[in-house]
């Protein structure tokens, strides 16, 4: 199973995508998947987080915009991942 992570910024979305995959009946027959929709995540600081991570790795605001909803999504699915186990 892959997971999704989506983080809906105000002018720019999101996306992040676990790379495990676990083999099952349905992948195997090329059939759509199960999406199991987790609404119960926190995502309040996300933004903020990427922010700093960004900001460890020298990317100023300014290039940040391209990339922070991208790494703010990442965050959700880590944090998804990680409460999983």
């Amino acid at each position: 199973m892959r997971a999704l992570g989506v983080d809906l910024g105000e002018k720019r979305i999101g996306i992040a995508v676990s790379d495990s995959k676990t083999p099952s009946s349905a992948n195997d027959t090329g059939q759509a998947g199960q999406i199991c929709w987790d609404t119960n995540q926190d995502e309040r600081l996300t933004t903020a987080t990427a922010a700093k991570e960004l900001a460890i790795q020298g990317l100023d605001s300014k290039k940040q915009r391209k990339v922070i909803d991208q790494v703010a999504a990442s965050v959700i699915l880590q944090s998804w991942l990680d409460n999983r186990t």
